[in-house]
């Protein structure tokens, strides 16, 4: 569908449209708490039964998952790094168990990083690396900012820093998922 402006009213529009023909609704943008982010209550308004709105992972906390009838919604931030991380998590696994398959998580693998790590305790963080498999260490790459693309573009994995966690020193043991499993 052509994109919906941060009306109301034009959002609620879209995604009738767009539940009447499809089996799962994407949506990119507006699932916040700003002035212009109408999504949600579009969803809601077109019968959308939301399953969870908001998720404690840095980046892409705003994101939401939700049915009408048989069709399911998946609305995704709006930050590119934000939008590409949360498909990737979510939106992957989903298209997967709608076609059947009973394992459609990626796996894991440990690798230790190349250097220590700093941040804000509360969020599961998915941190973009380059993933050196025959040393298995991960170097985390610059700017991991939620509206940056150059580091996903140069990221072969995400190493998943647990919400809890503060610093990590060069060397610790963190799980890597390959961006090519998902």
């Amino acid at each position: 569908l052509p994109f919906a402006s941060d009306e109301l009213d034009e959002t609620t529009r879209a995604v009738e449209e767009a539940l009447e023909r499809s089996d799962l609704v994407l949506t990119v943008g507006g699932v916040s708490v700003g002035e212009h982010d109408v999504v949600r209550a579009a969803l809601e308004r077109a019968g959308v039964t939301l399953d969870f709105w908001k998720v404690a992972i840095k980046p892409g906390k705003p994101l939401c998952l939700g049915r009408r009838e048989n069709a399911r919604v998946l609305g995704l931030p709006g930050n590119p790094a934000s939008a590409t991380l949360t498909f990737l998590l979510f939106g992957a696994p989903l298209l997967r168990v709608m076609q059947g398959d009973r394992n459609p998580l990626p796996p894991t693998l440990d690798a230790t990083l190349e250097a220590g790590v700093k941040r804000s305790p509360g969020r599961t963080e998915f941190l973009r690396v380059h993933l050196d498999e025959r040393k298995r260490s991960a170097r985390v790459l610059t700017n991991q900012a939620s509206g940056a693309v150059t580091s996903f573009a140069w990221a072969n994995a995400l190493a998943v820093v647990a919400a809890e966690v503060e610093a990590l020193p060069a060397g610790a043991a963190v799980p890597c998922v390959r961006l090519s499993d998902v």
